[in-house]
């Protein structure tokens, strides 16, 4: 077994090499992956063509050790089996915070007028605005007009996706209100 390379969250490339005092040609290798050292849980296996070889195995856990090994056969006979080192596959991407941007256009207004709630928001499933102005569709962006009676705070509350889903991120605006 020469090395492990090319490790990701989901895959890692195996790399081999065989020869024997004899020379012959290597006509198959067999391999087998593993999450035990004693190989009772295998989870990938194979026969390859040849006696050097790089496969990419897949499917595998992030942030989780593994064993690997081959062996080969010369038309004559399977070797035993090859130690190869244990590798580790790396921790899963991490999944990118929620992030907003709220504002209102104008933030003053005389009593009677209008203002635009406006949002942008990355990496949001949902997003709503309190004081009964409620969901902001679609939660990427948008605006919606508001004609407050008095000064009014407005809270734009998301929630996260995927491995954030249970992260929330708020933003809030005043829209003053002025008699005429």
């Amino acid at each position: 077994c020469n090395n492990v390379s090319n490790v990701t969250p989901n895959s890692a490339d195996l790399n081999w090499s065989f020869s024997d005092r004899e020379n012959d040609d290597w006509e198959f290798s067999l391999f087998s992956v593993a999450t035990d050292a004693a190989f009772a849980n295998i989870i990938d296996s194979g026969l390859v063509a040849g006696g050097t070889g790089t496969l990419t195995t897949t499917g595998l856990a992030p942030d989780t050790d593994y064993w690997w090994r081959v062996r080969v056969n010369d038309a004559f006979a399977w070797s035993n089996w090859a130690a190869c080192p244990s590798f580790k596959t790396a921790g899963a991407p991490a999944q990118p915070l929620p992030q907003c941007v709220f504002f209102s256009n104008p933030s003053a207004i005389v009593l009677a007028q209008s203002s635009n709630l406006t949002w942008s928001c990355q990496n949001v499933s949902s997003c709503s605005i309190d004081q009964g102005v409620g969901p902001a569709n679609p939660p990427s962006n948008g605006s919606v007009s508001v004609s407050p009676q008095q000064t009014t705070l407005y809270t734009l509350t998301c929630q996260g996706v995927g491995a954030m889903s249970n992260v929330n991120v708020q933003s809030s605006v005043d829209v003053l209100v002025f008699s005429p």
